[in-house]
């Protein structure tokens, strides 16, 4: 059985890991380097977060009964919710989709009027998962 906990100081290694593989992999495929992928900086933000209760910035990890984490999802909780990222240790559709949901529930239930998701071309199963929930594609991102 998996649990969704808010992300704790000892979360910080694996989501900046995380952060920083997929910022990695996001600069690979665009093949400029718009993100960064420095791990300790990450680490700096991500733990300046965590450490704010009023930060708009929210971080929740999925866990498994012997608390490994399986993967986090970042928010941006105002009045336009965001979710930032969703990063999972291994590729599970399930997990994907349980983070999904529980982000969405997250910033409605704590005031967001509207959410907004953005994927690259790639993430097809989060794309899915998207469409699943009704979401409407709005814009798309070019690069040059």
């Amino acid at each position: 059985m998996t649990t969704i906990i808010p992300a704790l100081i000892e979360h910080i290694p694996f989501i900046t890991q995380q952060l920083s593989s997929e910022y990695h992999h996001l600069n690979e495929e665009s093949g400029y380097p718009i993100y960064k992928t420095d791990s300790s900086f990450f680490a700096q933000i991500v733990e300046s977060r965590i450490r704010t209760p009023e930060s708009e910035f929210k971080y929740f990890v999925l866990t498994e009964e012997n608390w490994e984490v399986l993967g986090f999802i970042s928010l941006l909780q105002k009045k336009r919710g965001e979710i930032l990222m969703i990063s999972l240790k291994n590729q599970n559709k399930a997990n994907l989709t349980t983070l999904l949901s529980f982000g969405i529930d997250f910033l409605k239930e704590n005031g967001s009027e509207f959410i907004v998701f953005e994927a690259a071309p790639q993430e097809s199963e989060y794309q899915e998962a998207l469409k699943t929930l009704w979401a409407k594609k709005f814009s798309s991102k070019f690069i040059l």
